[in-house]
Order: C-alpha cells, then sequence, then structure tokens
C-alpha cells in the first residue's frame, strides 16, 4: 500500500524482502536511507526508516489488506522539513507510522483502493534555539482509487485516484526571542505560541493510463490537479506527463 512516510526516507538506499507463509500471508521487511543520509546531497535532512509489513489476502484472492510498520529517524528535520541554525532542533526526530491499506477486486476487471496513515513524531521537546516544538506531533494521510484493467486492450490500466498528503493535525511550536531590557538592565524575551496544523487540506487528483506496446515497451501518462497546495488555503498546482519506457 501506500506509505507516505517511507517515501520521506526514498531518493538514495532502498532494499526489501518478502516472504509468503502461506497462501493467505506474507509478511516484508525493508531498510531505506535518503541521499541526505548517504552524505551525497545536503537539499533535505538526514533520514533513514525501516518497515515491517503484512499482507492477507482472502481464499478467493479478491481481497487483499496491508498493515505496515514504519519507523522513521530524522537529523535537524522535521516530516521532511530541514531546521537547522536558529531554527534547528540540535538532534533528530522519531516518527512512527502505521499504514493501513486494502485492494478489492469488485469483479470486471475493476480494483477498489484505500489507505490510511496515522504518525506520531517524536522531537525530544527540545528548547534550546529560537524555535522550540512540543514533544508529540501527530499527522495522517489518505488516498483512495479506482483502477481498470483491460480498457482499450489487454494488459492496459487506467487509474483515477484522490488524496492527502501527509498532513500535520496537532501539535505546537513556540518562537522566542530577545525583546528589550528595561529600566534596570533586565532582559525580557517574547514568546509566540504556533499551531502547526496548516489552515488548508491538500487534495490531489490523479489520472493515469498505462500499455504495453510492445514486449519491451511501455507507454505512461499521468495527469494531476491539487487544490490547497502544500496544506496551503488558496494554492494550487496541475501538472502530466508522458514518459515512453523499454527494457533491453
Amino acid at each position: 500500500g501506500v506509505n507516505p512516510v517511507l517515501k520521506l526516507a526514498s531518493n538514495g538506499l532502498q532494499f526489501s524482502n518478502q516472504y509468503r507463509i502461506n497462501k493467505n500471508l506474507s509478511v516484508a521487511a525493508g531498510f531505506a536511507a535518503n541521499s541526505e543520509e548517504l552524505r551525497l546531497s545536503e537539499n533535505k535532512p538526514a533520514s533513514k526508516a525501516l518497515m515491517f509489513s503484512a499482507s492477507f489476502s482472502s481464499d478467493n484472492l479478491r481481497n487483499l489488506t496491508n498493515v505496515t510498520a514504519t519507523r522513521l529517524s530524522e537529523h535537524d528535520g522535521l516530516l521532511g522539513s530541514r531546521l537547522t541554525g536558529a531554527f534547528g532542533q540540535a538532534g533528530g526526530t522519531e516518527t512512527i507510522a502505521v499504514t493501513l491499506s486494502n485492494d478489492w477486486n469488485i469483479g470486471q476487471d475493476y480494483v477498489l483502493s484505500g489507505s490510511y496513515t496515522l504518525a506520531k513524531s517524536d522531537t525530544g521537546g527540545r528548547y534550546d534555539r529560537m524555535l522550540s516544538f512540543s514533544k508529540d506531533i501527530a499527522s495522517d494521510a489518505m488516498a483512495v482509487g479506482v483502477m481498470k484493467n483491460n480498457v482499450f486492450k489487454k494488459s492496459d490500466k487506467l487509474y483515477a485516484s484522490i488524496s492527502q498528503p501527509l498532513r500535520i493535525s496537532s501539535g505546537t511550536a513556540k518562537l522566542s526571542h530577545d525583546d528589550y531590557y528595561d529600566e534596570h538592565g533586565r532582559l525580557h524575551r517574547r514568546a509566540v505560541d504556533i499551531n502547526l496544523a496548516p489552515s488548508g487540506r491538500e487534495f490531489a487528483f490523479q489520472l493515469a493510463y498505462t500499455s504495453n506496446f510492445t514486449k519491451s515497451g511501455t507507454l505512461k501518462a499521468l495527469l494531476y490537479t491539487a487544490v490547497n497546495k502544500g496544506h496551503v488555503a488558496g494554492h494550487s498546482d496541475i501538472g502530466g506527463l508522458i514518459r515512453f519506457e523499454r527494457s533491453f
């Protein structure tokens, strides 16, 4: 299923292994580290993740349920956002996430899918910089979609989905700074509490098509649009791509 927390440690090293226990049950484990963790880049916080999942299928193989637990470790960052300098946390953030997903083959080559992720981040509650976070920060994500196989020809696929990317649902930050000296020479500081839950909620819509034109060539097309992009109210985005892949 979709795992938005594991994705935060992508673009680097990633490997996984799956073991089938019986016809209805299989388990998998994986590890990922982004290029910053490998010291190949400095654009994002250095991140690494461990993943364990269990998949359950019905006897007729029409229903597949997956439960995934992920532990994400970030250095000087929070959920992909880099925090350095005066806004750094002088340490790491640990995030534990659970993702529940399901694929349901409803017949006539239609497959319904859905996933929900609930995550909890432990910042350690550090208060040694200008910007400090509450110890626990909660976030969530979801996605639902429908796929149709054999739309125009055998082996092609059409997929439509709507998703909400990972979004902080609860948590606070405190911004503090030196404010003024009084007549006795004492320094007074000012602190402002910030609600980390964003004002908007992003919803992304995707329409994708995949077709094998030859034995070794595949065409992929994608259209997408997002409202409240980045969970900022009023922001939007739209785009698409066409890609041809060939294997040798």
